[in-house]
Formats: structure tokens, sequence, C-alpha cells
């Protein structure tokens, strides 16, 4: 019995230990395997979001984040795959990047404005000396030039006899075409030649009144992501255009970035963005006051923090270094009227005959009552106009903030009406007994 007994337990104990062995090398085949699915993971097994995320980050020029977030997903070089060639694509795009905002230019913006971007065109107000920017339909006639696109931008010079604007070739892509005005016709328009360009897209023509310095758009894989904005200048030796410059920040984003016009009699000048807006049908217009010379930004002794906001234009204040000269660029284009603290801007019409300049001219005390209350409505206007220009072009803004903003100004504009209307009606009781 004791033999039977022994001869028991001995194999139940092999038994034992031969699972427990065989469990082993169970674990370490499936340690194995993990080990091995990492070294070789595929793109399809790594998550799309945190690229995004990575990209998104990048776009808002927080590159040290995006770099710690890529490095999560893989190694450089480890496979050809899509994904990882995107992702080299993008740490690429990340040092491009780096390098333009330690030269983002200086430059002050004094105005904003957000549009439906087939309403871009009507906020370049340009005097006559600046040319015209209009949909090609506006300044030929729509049989002019056949292959080209009527609605697509075109700029005409101050003497109304060169037009330039953007037609698609043979290949597809669109590029740029000259055409000269001979008495009251169009000549055939030629292909505007541009040294290293021959097979980029080529949109948003504008000219300086030099009739040599060229602005355009173009989606060329050397600039920063979508459309951006590239500069050159004709050469009379060659008859061809030098090899064009890409603007660098704060006028080019990883966004599409188009249309830069500079009215020089005036002293303002334009460009048009929707890199707070993409993928929308919102495009953001901006006013600047183009600089005698070219002047960056001490990157090394700015704020990193403030840097990126200057090169994201997210705060338009933040440009407005001369307060003194963007108050007057504006005064003088009449974006905002003078300050109602001066005396001598102050207007309260009571008729066609009557208009006062101060409080103190009004003969019905309640008359001047309701005045006074009128100029602080008209004050409380421009702030809140100004708060959503500025607001609405802003990285992040919220839909509902703007809303308020718009009913705010709805609202407003309803009492300033009230309050001119009680005004004069007061006012005329008194003086015309």
């Amino acid at each position: 019995m004791r033999r039977v007994f022994i001869l028991a337990f001995s194999l139940l104990f092999f038994a034992f230990m031969c699972q427990s062995a065989a469990a082993q090398r169970s674990r370490k085949h499936t340690k194995a395997k993990l080990a091995s699915a990492q070294v070789n993971a595929t793109p399809q097994n790594l998550p799309e979001n945190t690229f995004d995320e990575a990209r998104k980050l990048v776009e808002s020029y927080r590159f040290s984040e995006a770099e710690k977030l890529l490095s999560t997903l893989f190694k450089r070089g480890t496979s050809q795959s899509e994904l990882f060639s995107r992702v080299d694509s993008l740490r690429s795009q990340i040092e491009k990047l780096r390098s333009l905002l330690q030269a983002t230019q200086r430059v002050m913006i004094i105005d904003s404005v957000l549009l439906k971007r087939s309403d871009v065109l009507t906020a370049y107000k340009m005097s006559d000396d600046a040319g015209k920017v209009a949909p090609l339909g506006q300044i030929a006639s729509n049989n002019s030039f056949s292959q080209a696109d009527t609605e697509s931008c075109a700029y005409l010079n101050p003497l109304a006899d060169v037009l330039l604007f953007s037609a698609k070739t043979a290949n597809g892509n669109y590029t740029l075409f000259e055409s000269a005005r001979s008495a009251t016709t169009w000549e055939e328009p030629h292909h505007i030649n541009i040294i290293g360009e021959a097979d980029q897209n080529q949109e948003y023509p504008y000219m300086l009144s030099d009739g040599q310095t060229l602005y355009y758009a173009s989606p060329s894989s050397q600039g920063m992501g979508g459309l951006d904005i590239y500069v050159t200048r004709y050469d009379r030796d060659t008859q061809s255009y030098l090899q064009p410059q890409l603007l660098g920040m704060p006028f080019n984003s990883p966004g599409n970035d188009f249309l830069y016009a500079v009215d020089e009699a005036r002293g303002i000048g334009f460009f048009a963005t929707d890199r707070h807006h993409r993928g929308t049908d919102s495009v953001c217009v901006y006013t600047f006051i183009p600089p005698q010379s070219i002047e960056t930004y001490d990157a090394e002794n700015t704020d990193a923090e403030k840097l990126r906001q200057l090169a994201l234009l997210n705060d338009i204040k933040l440009t407005q270094y001369d307060e003194k000269a963007v108050r007057e660029k504006l005064n003088e284009l009449s974006i905002v009227t003078p300050s109602d603290e001066d005396n001598e801007h102050l207007r309260f019409v009571i008729n066609d005959a009557v208009v006062y300049h101060s409080l103190e001219q009004f003969a019905n005390p309640a008359a001047r009552r309701i005045a006074d209350e009128w100029r602080k409505r008209c004050r409380e206007l421009r702030e809140v106009e100004k708060k959503i220009r500025q607001k609405v072009c802003t990285q992040g803004a919220s839909v509902r903030d703007v809303a308020a903003l718009e009913r705010r100004i709805y609202d407003l504009k309803k009492q300033i009406a009230t309050l001119q209307k009680n005004m004069s009606q007061a006012e005329l009781r008194t003086i015309c007994k």
C-alpha cells in the first residue's frame, strides 16, 4: 500500500512539474511575441489620433510638445510605411517652422476682419494709385480669356493697361498670365515665367507700383503648408522673374495664406489667411502698416510664448509697438472714429441745419442728458466692434463669444438710434419755440 501511495505521489509531482515548465515556456513565448510586436510595430497598430494631435501642436508652433508625442510612436526610419513617412515629413516641417519662427518679422497689424472666402476681395480697399484686385470677370469680359475662371483673383495696374491673373494650364495646374490692353481690347495673354516655378500652382497675383515686384500665392513644397505667399522681381536682362522668396512669419503659416497687397500711397497692406479657421469657409483679412525695411524680433531676448503668439497673430495688440502710429492710421482709414473725448470731433446732429460739438451747447437739460448717454453708447459700440474684429481672427475663438458680441452690437445700434431720435426731438422742442 505504501508503495502504491509513493508511486501515485511521484506521478502527481511529475505531472505538476511538467505543467509548470509548460506554463513557463508559454509565458516566455508570449513575452517574446509582445517584444517582437513592439519592435515590428506597423502603422496600423499605432494610434492615428496621436499623429493628428502632434500635427495640431506643430500648427500652433508647439514644437517640443509635438516632438514628444511623435517619439512615443516609433523611432525614425524603422519603416517605410505611409504613416512613418508622414512622421518624417512632419519632423522636417518642425525643423523648417522652428527656423522661421526665430526670424519672425516685426510688423504692426492694425485691424482684422473675418469674411466668407467668396467675400475676401471686398476687404481690399485700395487707392487708385495701387491698382485694383477683383474677380477677373469684373475687370475683363467673360469671353476675353476663355481658359480663365472669371471668379479667380486678378490684378489691374493703376493705368488699367496691364492685367495679371491665374488660369489652369494643360497639366491641370494654375499658373500666372499677363495681358496688355490694346485700345479697347485685351491682347492674347502670355505665361509669366518665374525661375524654378514651372510646375507649381500660382494664384492671387499683386504687383507693386514699381511694375517689377510681384507677390503671389503657391502651395509649393518649399513653403510652410497650404498656400504660402512668395515675392519675386522681374529681371529685364533675362526677361523673366527671379527665383521667388518665401515671405516669413507672421505673413505665412501652415494654413492657407494669400493675396498680399500693399497700397503704398496710403501706407497700408493687406493679406488673407485661414490659419485660425481651417476646414471652414471663413478667412481673416489682416490690415498692417508696411515697414520701411525688414526687421525681425530678437528671438534670443523675446519670451518664447510671446514670440509664438506674435508669429501666429493670436493677438494683434501684441504687434502694435507704436500705439500712436496705429491710432493715426486707424483714424486715417476711418476704421474707428476719433476719440469722443476730443470736442473738436464730437458731433451731435439735431437736424440738417443744427449740429453741436459739445454738451454745453444743448439748451434743453433733458436733451443734454440723452446726448451724454448717446455718447457713452457710441463709445461702447466702438469698443465692442474693436473687440470682435480682434476676436474673430484669433485661434480658438469661441463661436458663442462672437455671437454674444454680435448681439451686443445689434442692441447698441438700436439704442443709439433711439437715443439719437429722442435727443433731437427734445432739443428741437426748446430751440424752435
